[in-house]
């Protein structure tokens, strides 16, 4: 495909979001949670 063809997309934002980025999920997750164990 050729760069000319290409469509850009820019995802939606809004000025006051509270985050930049995502949180990591091992922020969210505490350390001796189930979830962990079964991710593993």
């Amino acid at each position: 495909m050729s760069t000319k063809n290409r469509k850009i997309t820019f995802k939606p934002y809004e000025m006051n979001q509270p985050m930049l980025l995502p949180p990591s999920l091992d922020e969210l997750i505490p350390e001796g949670h189930l979830v962990r164990v079964v991710n593993a």
